[in-house]
């Protein structure tokens, strides 16, 4: 008993450290389960658990079996006793199985992969990619199981050998991925799989004949590896019955070639998930009697976005613009609550006309605002797509009072951070709690003005913008915070916490109100920050180039 309160100390201390503590399998106390998610899918997360605890049952077991066989028998001694009780021979070959099981799980585990924990920017120049060869067409038949959490697909390029020589190739792929088969103009080519992991994908390189027109077939698939340097917030990427996360090498094979007149994928999911790409169009090709539908997606370019779930469907027009809102079915009645085609028509119809469109819409197809899981831990646009994660949608999400004074207040603020937040990023200022949040709110806190009237846009918004700074200010810690030091280190961090939601949510969007008030009015305003929203020189916004375009110091903004 001694020895084994000793162990699980020993053990205890071990799973706070770095050895421990960053490493999904060795995590024997916590097991990484960073969030988990609501609307959509948890497998990937609960599959990593479910390795972790069979790891440390085959190890403890085993360890365990072997001390019963150095119980002390007879007077004979440690040696003597082993010898002794190794005479039930399953004993020991039970232990011998259990940890050499163990020791298999922990080399030969699936889910990370082996690149450094330090980034190396200069790996993207590992695909290197060859001009002698252009690449005509594009076209990947991708069919995820969902029963094993695997992707499998089949890629054609169609590739152009001006050179009339044989030429070597590369493509790029996710880590836990096998090349099965490979081959140019139906016959078989050699290949080698560099296993050279960084920033989670692996090059293959192989040689392709000397012939003009080359068909190059691709068979790939496996379990998808997370980056290392997710290994302790999992849940993106994911292939299951609820849900289908895939993007980049994770969704197929990036070629090392230049071109593409043409690009295709067809996608088969289980006909209760609906596909969103990145690619411009997307239709139903076939649906099968297995119940799985065959969906055609183009113009996704060489580098894809899958994403897949039990969607329901907005179709709306705003600002001379088509929007599609994919999200949860499970959020279909909250959806309806804020009157969520109203709100994404005035959002995108008010910040269009006031700083500018939305900078990844295009007149030709619809622009796709999505909701993903909440593993994705915010969101991100690019060229007609811009998804969210699932917190934004939630119940909880949708009562914060900081964001707007209704659901359907807070959606527009969510809907907001298509302008600031994603079409104007931010750098993080813990400093002065210059973010997003803060040009949202007052974006959001106009919108209600404009719809609802002075009277209530203040009491519902500047109002409680004062209430909160004034009390956190009138905070006796925030007074004194030679007192603050000695709470414990988790009060600390919630008065901490509270400080900068108060800074993000309600002293910004003050100081912008201030400076409003400065520079001339709201219209002077709205022209500066249209300015900045336009000038793509400058990628992020900081606090003091939104000073220096209103001709202001941080002096001036300083609240009474």
């Amino acid at each position: 008993m001694d020895v084994s309160f000793l162990v699980f100390f020993i053990f205890a201390c071990a799973n706070l450290t770095g050895l421990m503590y960053n490493s999904f399998i060795l995590r024997w106390i916590n097991p990484v389960i960073p969030v988990l998610s609501d609307d959509f899918g948890n497998t990937y997360v609960l599959m990593m658990v479910l390795y972790n605890r069979i790891f440390w049952l085959l190890l403890l077991g085993g360890g365990w079996i072997f001390s019963l066989l150095c119980v002390r028998r007879y007077a004979k001694g440690l040696p003597g006793s082993l010898i002794h009780n190794s005479k039930k021979v399953f004993l020991p070959v039970l232990s011998i199985v259990m940890i050499a099981g163990s020791v298999s799980l922990y080399n030969e585990q699936p889910f990370i992969d082996n690149s450094p924990l330090e980034i190396n920017y200069d790996a993207y120049n590992k695909l290197v990619y060859n001009g002698q060869i252009q690449l005509k067409k594009y076209y990947v038949h991708i069919t995820p199981d969902i029963k094993s959490g695997q992707q499998h697909g089949v890629q054609t390029l169609q590739l152009i050998n001006n050179s009339g020589q044989e030429q070597m190739g590369m493509v790029s792929v996710n880590p836990g991925y096998k090349i099965h088969k490979m081959t140019a103009n139906a016959k078989p080519i050699d290949y080698t799989d560099l296993e050279d992991d960084d920033l989670n994908q692996k090059q293959v390189r192989f040689t392709l004949p000397k012939d003009k027109e080359i068909e190059l077939v691709i068979e790939y698939g496996g379990f998808p590896k997370l980056w290392s340097i997710e290994e302790i917030f999992p849940g993106q990427t994911e292939v299951s019955k609820d849900y289908i996360f895939l993007v980049n090498q994770d969704f197929a094979p990036i070629p090392g070639f230049y071109g593409t007149e043409e690009t295709i994928a067809d996608i088969t999911v289980p006909s209760n998930l609906i596909p969103v790409t990145a690619g411009d169009t997307i239709e139903v090709l076939q649906e099968k009697r297995d119940g799985t539908t065959t969906w055609r997606s183009s113009g996704g370019g060489i580098v894809w976005h899958l994403y897949a779930a039990e969607y329901d469907v907005k179709h709306i027009e705003a600002a001379g613009a088509k929007i599609d809102f994919y999200y949860s079915a499970k959020h279909k009645a909250a959806m309806e609550r804020v009157n969520i085609e109203a709100t994404l028509k005035e959002v995108f119809e008010y910040c269009s006309k006031h700083y500018g469109a939305f900078p990844f819409i295009t007149e030709e197809h619809p622009f796709k605002l999505v909701e993903l899981t909440a593993y994705m831990g915010g969101g991100f646009a690019m060229d007609g797509i811009s998804v969210m994660d699932e917190n934004c949608f939630s119940e909880e999400g949708l009562g914060d009072p900081l964001k707007g004074a209704s659901g359907n207040e807070v959606m527009a603020h969510e809907i907001i951070h298509q302008w600031w937040g994603l079409g104007k990023m931010f750098p993080w200022d813990n400093e002065s709690g210059w973010s997003s949040e803060g040009l949202t709110v007052y974006t959001t806190y106009r919108l209600m003005k404009e719809k609802y009237g002075e009277e209530y846009a203040r009491k519902h918004y500047v109002e409680v913008w004062e209430k909160e700074v004034s009390d956190y200010y009138l905070n006796f810690y925030h007074r004194n915070p030679e007192y603050l030091s000695k709470l414990p280190e988790t009060y600390q961090a919630r008065i901490k916490n509270s400080k900068l939601t108060v800074m993000n949510y309600c002293e910004i969007p003050l100081k912008i109100l201030k400076a409003e008030e400065l520079v001339g009015g709201e219209e002077k305003l709205d022209q500066i920050l249209a300015e900045i929203f336009r000038n793509s020189n400058q990628p992020e916004l900081s606090y003091q180039e939104f000073l220096d375009a209103c001709g202001l110091t941080k002096e001036d903004l300083n609240l009474d």
